[in-house]
């Protein structure tokens, strides 16, 4: 990171594992955690890739406008930082379920077919 003109050394490496690896994280495993502290299931959804690649694209901005002393871009990661664990935050709150429900989905492998209940 050396001949960085728009910060130091010190704050690239605070941000990209700060932002880019602890909160990376929190993404990964708040489907696990939640359920422990607020008692509701968070299922699993393949949009919830969408945060994540957003928050990627803003540590890789921060990182690369450093380097390349472009303040514009460094500027407008932090907005892009903010929109991605608000909508990770989104996503989860519009998915989040009481404990102990299933979804429409699984509900429909539990039932038992009407021939095979009557003919036991």
């Amino acid at each position: 990171f050396k001949g960085s003109g728009s910060g130091s050394n010190y704050e690239l490496a605070m941000h990209a594992t700060l932002i880019g690896f602890v909160i990376s994280v929190l993404f990964g495993h708040a489907l696990i955690i939640l359920p422990a502290i607020i008692g509701m299931h968070a299922p699993y959804r393949p949009c919830l890739y969408i945060p994540l690649i957003m928050l990627s694209m803003s540590v890789a901005l921060r990182i690369g406008a450093s380097l390349a002393s472009w303040e514009p871009g460094r500027l407008a990661s932090g907005p892009m930082t903010v929109a991605a664990i608000a909508c990770f935050a989104g996503m989860v709150a519009f998915a989040v379920r009481p404990a102990g429900t299933i979804e429409p989905r699984q509900a429909r492998h539990l039932k038992r077919p009407k021939a095979q209940a009557a003919g036991g």
